[in-house]
């Protein structure tokens, strides 16, 4: 059964949630003035100074549909990739494909012509 589009943003949640614990834990509480705090999330960026867990799942995915640009086109993930699996769709909302969302994120990164750069890439 296809996934609601809101899984997504549930997902992105979920994942900054944890990252912050993770954090948390990676950079102890500190003792002010006799007393423990806990760090605040602005701190834990301070320190931690990397990208966010999403955006670099995000720029996996693509770094990984690159990759299957390039395959030949008898390879299976290619084909999956750019086939319509067909039947209906339920009324309501529209779900988005996964090309959809990796064309999302491609544009939230800056990427315009993610599928020209990968090509080019390949003949290289």
């Amino acid at each position: 059964m296809l996934q609601k589009p809101d899984c997504e943003k549930n997902d992105v949640r979920r994942l900054s949630i944890f990252e912050r614990k993770i954090l948390c834990r990676l950079y102890y509480p500190i003792c002010k003035r006799r007393q423990w705090q806990k760090r605040y999330n602005r701190e834990l960026e301070e320190f931690y100074n990397k990208p966010n867990i999403v955006n670099v799942i995000k720029s996996s995915r693509l770094r990984w549909v690159g990759h299957v640009v390039q395959m030949d086109d008898n390879e299976l993930p290619k084909k999956i990739l750019w086939t319509n699996s067909g039947g209906q769709r339920g009324c309501g909302r529209l779900v988005s494909r996964w090309i959809d969302r990796v064309e999302e994120d491609a544009r939230k990164l800056g990427c315009r012509n993610w599928l020209v750069d990968a090509l080019d890439i390949g003949r290289r």
